[in-house]
């Protein structure tokens, strides 16, 4: 495939459905350290089918039948050596599953996850193990390597890779925005604040489609909406796939135009936590209808303590 657009991705690179196999020029090195298909596909931002298809291009997962895989005379062996199933699984050239397929069809008793409640531990263990935890070095280099692994799921360690992806996009259009803008009295931090309008753009990942997060996203929405603020949600998904798009299509819904000299603030959310947004004090001006909304939560919280009271005294003249 040519290269028409003046990027530096090769010439053999190929393309998906979102991105090209070019940034996976890494891939091999990668793997050493997230032995996952599914979460090298968080790291790389891409699905866990395309993961799987970079992987089997490369030669790193070569096989895809049981039967194909050239396993070791003592397999129960291999297994306990590499430590976990996905590293096996890389070990051999193949995938998680079939691997695990054929620990289980063997009669292998696999390793629990986590560690044994009550696990004792030898002596050597314990003084190899103090001997590495006296040492500073060794205690900084622990410490960043979960911060890598932290950087890889969520882009710098603070901002999620839709996140990222939003401002590049709004960037390229010239509208100028706030992320992390704290509204309501501080009490919601929102992903993006535009400034030409009173418009809220969030970037949900798949932990917002939990039932808990649903109720709380309602809430959060209702509260923005009470105070004047239009509240756009957007999938994380989607915003992988075409996020000009997106954005392109808020600015018709909404009659954004491009600025001659936009401004953008990035923040991360500590830094947030410490400035004052100056759209705070129009998120406590009192409207009627915020006042009635105010006055039916009152209202339904006293009922709700009333219930709970005779509910009390009912038990205790049982």
């Amino acid at each position: 495939m040519g290269n028409t657009e003046g990027t530096s991705e090769s010439e053999d690179a190929v393309q998906t459905a979102r991105v090209t196999s070019a940034q996976f020029n890494d891939l091999s090195e990668v793997c050493q350290r997230i032995p996952n298909p599914r979460y090298l596909a968080i790291h790389y931002g891409v699905t866990v089918p395309e993961m799987t298809a970079e992987l089997k291009r490369q030669g790193i997962i070569k096989f895809t039948r049981r039967k194909d895989v050239t396993w070791p005379d003592d397999l129960e062996a291999a297994y306990w050596e590499a430590g976990s199933v996905p590293a096996l699984a890389l070990k051999l050239s193949t995938t998680g599953k079939i691997t695990y397929t054929e620990l289980k069809n063997r009669g292998i008793q696999l390793r629990p996850p986590g560690h044994l409640k009550g696990q004792e531990k030898s002596q050597s263990w314990r003084e190899a193990s103090a001997k590495h935890w006296n040492d500073p070095a060794w205690r900084e280099e622990q410490k960043q390597r979960w911060l890598d692994m932290l950087s890889s799921h969520r882009g710098d360690g603070s901002v999620s890779r839709p996140e990222v992806l939003l401002r590049e996009a709004f960037r390229a259009a010239q509208v100028s925005y706030v992320s992390n803008a704290p509204l309501c009295n501080d009490r919601y931090y929102v992903d993006l604040l535009i400034q030409q309008k009173p418009i809220v753009i969030e970037a949900d990942g798949f932990s917002h489609y939990l039932k808990s997060a649903r109720e709380k996203d309602r809430q959060r929405d209702a509260d923005l909406d009470i105070t004047g603020y239009a509240v756009v949600r957007l999938d994380y998904k989607n915003i992988d796939a075409n996020v000009s798009m997106l954005v392109q299509q808020i600015m018709e819904d909404f009659e954004l135009q491009a600025e001659e000299s936009p401004v953008f603030i990035d923040r991360t959310l500590g830094e947030a936590l410490s400035v004052k947004n100056e759209h705070s004090e129009e998120c406590i001006v009192d409207t009627p209808r915020s006042a009635n909304l105010r006055e039916g939560q009152r209202r339904r919280r006293e009922r709700e303590r009333n219930a709970k009271a005779a509910d009390d005294d009912t038990v205790g003249s049982a």
